[in-house]
């Protein structure tokens, strides 16, 4: 045979169809409402009740501390937030008692200041007011965002070195009411008592 060979056609890659994937409806999502949880220590006479408790605010704080070569937590190392968002609670008390811890930094201005984690077996996450109940309940109160900044709750347990806790600090030492203040005080003036 004499002449140019020509190579043979080269057929066509086969393709298939793909299959079409299966559709999927999108859930609608449900309305999500937040209402905040009242304090059921309120006696509704105004004297110590919250007041507007969806705009009440109060600091979380890193519960390991922060300074000092401390780590920070996962949600920063200190902000203000709403009284109706869950956070984990530690606990203060003044003086001696079983389970409480001595871990201040500064032990000189909070010798006195004991904290704990694990309250009656359990660790708890939960809103503002069940948080300052809680403490309440177990001998205890809401820590100061300066007991918590000097590490007085660090290491009490629950893994809470990691997370921001409730204090019972607002922004402003203002107040109008007994219940605003850490210590239970307000003063005529409008301005919280010291601790």
């Amino acid at each position: 045979i004499s002449g140019p060979l020509t190579p043979s056609p080269t057929p066509s890659p086969v393709t298939s169809n793909p299959t079409p994937s299966p559709v999927t409806p999108n859930p609608t999502p449900s309305p999500v409402t937040l209402s905040p949880t009242l304090s059921p220590s309120g006696d509704g006479d105004g004297d110590d009740d919250f007041g507007d408790e969806e705009y009440l605010t109060r600091w979380v704080v890193c519960g390991r501390g922060v300074g000092g070569g401390l780590k920070s937590c996962r949600e920063g190392d200190m902000f203000e937030d709403y009284a109706d968002s869950f956070h984990e609670v530690r606990c203060c008390k003044d003086g001696h008692g079983d389970g409480w811890l001595q871990k201040c930094r500064d032990s000189d201005a909070y010798a006195d200041v004991f904290g704990m984690s694990k309250i009656d077996g359990d660790c708890h996450k939960m809103d503002f007011f069940g948080a300052l109940d809680l403490c309440y309940e177990v001998g205890g109160r809401l820590c100061t965002k300066d007991e918590v900044l000097s590490s007085c709750t660090k290491g009490t347990g629950c893994g809470h070195d990691r997370e921001v806790i409730w204090t019972c600090t607002e922004e402003e030492n203002d107040c109008t009411q007994n219940s605003e203040c850490c210590s239970g005080m307000c003063n005529e003036d409008g301005l919280c008592e010291p601790w």
